[in-house]
């Protein structure tokens, strides 16, 4: 039987996490691993262009950032799953925010006109 393969392996995730806490800000590894995960989650949105796909992961991206600190082994040892969560938690959010009007197919021409129709 084959070994599961991670792409990116939990004790790698949180050895590069505990270098971040060391150092009091994450490291260039993290961000790439954070980025991994956001990437491979953004195939589970439906996306009508790749700049939407990036704004997504971008978006996700910066609230890993800005959450990085916030993991608490307290209350869960499996930091991987604690940040593919999150990561996946802003994906939604965001790609919901910038899609939720998008199926309306409001002509540019109408909107830039101050055209009612």
């Amino acid at each position: 039987m084959a070994k599961h393969q991670y792409y990116i392996k939990p004790e790698d995730f949180h050895a590069e996490y505990q270098k971040s806490l060391d150092a009091d800000e994450p490291t260039r590894q993290l961000l790439l691993m954070f980025e991994k995960i956001a990437k491979r989650f953004s195939t589970k949105f439906r996306s009508i262009n790749k700049i939407d796909t990036d704004s997504c992961v971008n978006f996700a991206l910066t609230e890993a950032w800005l959450k990085w600190k916030k993991y608490d082994k307290e209350k869960s040892n499996n930091i991987f799953s604690f940040f593919t969560s999150v990561i996946a938690n802003d994906l939604k959010c965001h790609h919901n925010l910038i899609t939720k009007n998008k199926d309306l197919h409001i002509s540019l021409d109408a909107l830039f006109s101050n055209n009612s129709n």
